[in-house]
């Protein structure tokens, strides 16, 4: 029985080696369909691509593209929304039911377009790079809109924001932001005029209330603060120093019945005892 099992084993061998050149063979000729089925497919246009934004987000593409531009395919977005491309249409359609008319460069939204968010706002203007970028209008589905220049999807540069009680802002943006100088006019008739920084009144400009009082002079915070001059529409007027909207420090006040009083003031209060009449 030993002899004839030891005769056996070369014969086993030899079954094994043949067996594994049949499996390595097939590998081989999968792996070579496969190469030729990708080479085939890539011919004919398919593609998949990613390009990283301005604004810190991706977007890749999947799909098939003719001379650099896609012709059908999907869009995924660094955010987890995708997107459906139709060529003839030139048309996207989100994931999240907002979608974008006009025009592409590649597999960025590039020229003049049309979006429309998924929660009603539009905007209507200047594409670059995939981002709102360059001019163009944005309305708000309650009705507020903001007309001036985009960079990569924000208010930058110079516009106006008009909200739909009548109030607006016309001056300088940052980040979608108020900032520099401009000037903002309220329904209740208020005014301002001068700097912002971050949204907020900052720098020198002039506050007209709507209960007719007048302030020209330094903000800080949205505050009236620093140096300025406040007048009440009874005609009192003071002029000094001043903090968190309240007279503070160093001024006069003139009232309108012609009395004066220089000296100091603290929490929007005349310190009698250190008064100059």
């Amino acid at each position: 029985m030993n002899q004839h099992n030891v005769r056996n084993k070369p014969r086993a061998r030899r079954r094994r080696m043949k067996f594994s050149k049949v499996l390595l063979l097939s590998f081989l000729i999968a792996l070579i369909m496969l190469i030729l089925t990708l080479g085939v497919f890539l011919l004919m246009g398919l593609r998949y691509t990613s390009v990283p934004l301005t604004d810190g987000t991706s977007v890749a593409f999947f799909g098939w593209m003719k001379n650099g531009e896609m012709k059908t395919g999907t869009l995924y977005y660094s955010g987890g929304v995708t997107a459906k491309y139709d060529a003839e249409a030139k048309m996207l359609v989100y994931s999240d039911k907002s979608y974008y008319m006009g025009d592409m460069s590649g597999i960025l939204k590039h020229g003049q377009g049309k979006f429309t968010f998924s929660n009603g706002d539009t905007y209507e203007g200047s594409f670059s790079g995939d981002l709102m970028n360059g001019t163009g209008i944005y309305i708000t589905a309650e009705g507020d809109y903001y007309e001036g220049s985009f960079k990569d999807g924000r208010f930058e540069g110079q516009g106006k924001y008009v909200w739909k009680d009548g109030s607006y802002y016309d001056g300088g943006f940052q980040n979608g932001k108020k900032h520099g100088q401009g000037s903002s006019v309220w329904a209740d008739g208020a005014t301002y005029t001068g700097g912002y920084v971050n949204g907020l009144k900052e720098g020198t400009g002039k506050y007209v209330l709507a209960s007719g009082d007048i302030y020209e002079g330094e903000f800080k915070n949205d505050m009236r603060h620093g140096t300025g001059t406040y007048t009440w529409s009874n005609g009192d007027v003071y002029t000094g120093e001043l903090q968190n909207n309240l007279m503070n420090g160093k001024g006069t006040i003139t009232f309108s019945s012609g009395r004066v009083y220089t000296g100091d003031f603290e929490n929007g209060r005349i310190v009698w005892g250190n008064a100059v009449q």
